[in-house]
């Protein structure tokens, strides 16, 4: 277990690293003003129970990290409340209930999936990461988050695979709300995030249209495996089906010669010369050897 008095180091320690343990029972609910704490990962354990709320003394808080344990309880919605928080990850515990609205502006990294929250998706959520509104942000500056002894690490997930990231680079932006019981529409506000580089909500009950703002995303890198092709002929809201357009092949396309004759107009040719050969061939044998193949013979 977790000595309960550790959290009374957190007036002095900078970086809090237990993650890839086998560390039970719960988290110190105890943590002082932390003026210098910027990295908590307790990630990959078997810690159970709430996240202390006394982490909202920790103003200078970064990286949030509880993935991967069996904390169950809804979303802390005080963890809006810390203003320099910027990566947070609660992938795969037993989280439940509605998001809330949480004003979190700076957060880069999140990632919510494989829990067991419900309810829609939280509008004013998105209206809030100023931080994933500017396309160009940092641009040119390669930056990684920590200091010069200390560079934090983070493993994400994108395109179905665990990546580890040894620096998490300023410029890297995720959002993962995937395998959740969300339900309702995908919200407008969520195509301003122009910044993003993933974005993950499959695997929930969401319905409706896909809202036009998400051609914003001119930076997305990651999208849905099934969602590719041409548009369906059906516009969504619409139950009279589109003609396809003029330039779409079909199957006959496939078979036209270069000299522009159609392969019906071939297969005629074809079945003509075959029966007229045919009928000749009968004509010959039925009266007799011909005298000019004898006079050969």
């Amino acid at each position: 277990m977790i000595p309960l008095c550790l959290g009374n180091l957190s007036g002095h320690l900078i970086d809090l690293d237990l993650q890839s343990n086998n560390l039970h029972g719960t988290i110190p609910k105890t943590f002082v003003k932390g003026y210098y704490l910027k990295s908590l990962k307790f990630n990959d354990n078997q810690l159970k129970g709430s996240l202390p709320q006394s982490l909202v003394h920790c103003r200078k808080l970064e990286v949030l990290d509880f993935g991967n344990n069996k904390i169950n309880i809804t979303f802390p919605s005080w963890l809006g409340t810390l203003p320099k928080l910027r990566v947070l990850i609660l992938r795969s515990n037993s989280f439940h209930g509605a998001i809330g609205n949480p004003k979190t502006k700076f957060m880069r990294i999140i990632d919510l999936s494989h829990n067991e929250f419900h309810g829609i998706l939280p509008t004013n959520v998105f209206k809030y990461l100023k931080a994933l509104m500017k396309a160009n942000v940092d641009k040119g500056q390669l930056k990684y988050m920590g200091n010069k002894y200390y560079q934090d690490s983070v493993i994400v997930v994108m395109k179905g695979f665990f990546i580890e990231m040894l620096k998490i680079q300023s410029l890297f932006t995720t959002i993962d709300f995937s395998n959740n019981n969300f339900k309702g529409g995908i919200p407008k506000a969520v195509g301003k995030l122009r910044s993003l580089k993933g974005l993950n909500f499959s695997h929930s009950n969401l319905i409706g249209c896909m809202p036009p703002s998400l051609g914003n995303f001119t930076n997305l890198e990651c999208g849905n495996l099934g969602l590719y092709g041409f548009p369906l002929a059906k516009s969504c809201g619409n139950d009279e089906e589109q003609p396809p357009p003029p330039s779409s092949i079909t199957q006959e396309d496939d078979f036209k010669f270069e000299n522009g004759f159609h392969w019906k107009v071939v297969l005629l040719g074809y079945g003509c010369g075959f029966i007229f050969g045919l009928g000749l061939g009968y004509l010959v044998f039925s009266s007799g050897t011909p005298k000019w193949l004898v006079n050969i013979v």
